[in-house]
């Protein structure tokens, strides 16, 4: 049964995902979800480490002294998963049999 519900939350957030993210940050994740290292991402992409890691976290500004991230995969993804309520359900029922 968990196996069942963990695809199924697997399956919903990889609809999420194409639905939240540019079709960069999309494809980073999908190449990272491989196992590629973010340097082989890179080349892949012909872009720089550097900017596979800020695709991945974001830009980061400091108003005020106050470190605010914005704009990367986790941050989005993070953020529309906590505001899904198939996704919610189904961590409930998984934290619900596991506990």
């Amino acid at each position: 049964m968990i196996y069942e519900l963990k695809e199924e939350l697997r399956i919903e957030y990889w609809k999420l995902a194409k639905k939240k993210l540019t079709k960069n940050q999309y494809k980073t994740m999908r190449l990272l979800s491989t196992g590629l290292t973010q340097s082989e991402v890179a080349t892949e992409m012909g872009i720089t480490q550097t900017s596979v890691q800020k695709c991945l976290k974001g830009n980061s500004v400091y108003p005020d002294g106050v470190k605010l991230n914005y704009g990367g995969i986790i941050l989005k993804l993070r953020t529309a998963a906590a505001k899904d309520q198939t996704i919610q359900k189904l961590l409930k029922r998984i934290n619900d049999l596991t506990s």
